[in-house]
């Protein structure tokens, strides 16, 4: 709650929300996922449209007014993936934020962050305002140049952009919205013949151009991100296995402790990992019985619990091999 207002400030209330633990959607994942359904959802109205005959045309020479309204969803993708990697590569390398940054955030907002549980990064990515196609690359520049990826960020806006037939598609994408939300000129309301309005198949096209900027963005993410980079994705486009990253991380320290170890000591070290391994089935019985009852349809949190096992058995053995120099 804000001091002396009794009002949360609005971008802890938004970043609270959307970063929450329960049913986190501010990640680049939720951005193509969403672009993928309004893509499928214009490619299945095509057919409806073209099996409709002439009771569907009503005199149109292009498409209906509703279909250019998919491209205001599409820079609403574009703007999530954007806003919500930057806020992951500055919970990454905070050492990245810049002063002009956190002045531009409300004192308000600072002083509530803590409480609602969210970083002065979350608060920056949710904050941003990504009103252009240079604003939106400008946000990946600063995360290729913090991965050094070397792969140019242009050329894999400029092959995107050909999905759609021409080069300054995705530029345009944010100037359609703007004027499709901000205004009502004779491209909206004139005649048919004069309406600037999408065919089904521009609206696929431009569909398949952010899927793929936002799909080959995050391919070159993935490749570079260091494991601890949040949110990555895996090379199909969904969230990585925390679990499998997790024990393949115990599983290295494990073997880096025993080739450091006296080697009088390593059966005890084998017994510490046979213990431990059927603890954790023991835990996943406990596990299941206590959240039996557990509405589970919308959000399972079995999983994040489980991440809880794993990772203190990883920061255990992370604190042995510290000592140990391994």
């Amino acid at each position: 709650m804000a001091r002396g207002t009794g009002k949360a400030d609005r971008i802890v209330s938004f970043a609270s929300a959307h970063r929450s633990k329960v049913l986190p959607c501010f990640n680049a994942h939720t951005a193509l996922l969403r672009a993928e359904s309004l893509l499928e959802d214009v490619e299945r109205l095509k057919i409806i449209y073209e099996n409709s005959g002439p009771a569907g045309d009503r005199g149109r020479v292009s498409g209906l007014d509703v279909t250019d309204y998919f491209v205001v969803g599409y820079v609403t993708c574009l703007e999530w993936h954007a806003r919500s990697r930057l806020a992951d590569v500055l919970n990454a390398l905070p050492q990245m934020i810049q002063p002009n940054e956190v002045k531009s955030i409300n004192i308000e907002a600072i002083s509530q962050m803590m409480e609602a549980g969210v970083t002065l990064p979350d608060l920056l990515g949710a904050s941003a305002k990504i009103n252009t196609l240079a604003d939106y690359t400008k946000v990946f520049d600063r995360i290729w140049q913090a991965l050094k990826i070397d792969v140019p960020l242009a050329a894999i806006v400029a092959s995107s952009a050909k999905l759609a037939g021409q080069p300054q598609c995705l530029y345009e994408l944010f100037e359609r919205r703007h004027a499709l939300v901000h205004e009502i000129g004779i491209a909206q309301v004139g005649s048919y013949i004069l309406r600037d309005v999408w065919t089904f198949d521009q609206a696929i096209d431009h569909g398949k151009m952010v899927v793929s900027v936002i799909k080959d963005v995050e391919g070159e993410i993935s490749k570079h991100a260091p494991d601890s980079f949040p949110n990555r994705l895996n090379s199909e486009g969904h969230p990585e296995d925390r679990m499998a990253i997790l024990q393949g991380k115990i599983e290295d320290l494990e073997k880096r402790i025993e080739a450091a170890m006296n080697p009088v000591g390593i059966g005890s070290l084998v017994a510490a990992k046979n213990s431990s391994a059927l603890d954790f089935r023991k835990q996943l019985d406990f596990i299941d019985a206590a959240l039996m009852e557990v509405p589970k349809r919308h959000y399972d949190p079995t999983l994040d619990i489980v991440e809880l096992f794993y990772r203190q058995r990883f920061e255990f053995l992370a604190a042995i091999a510290e000592e140990l120099g391994v």
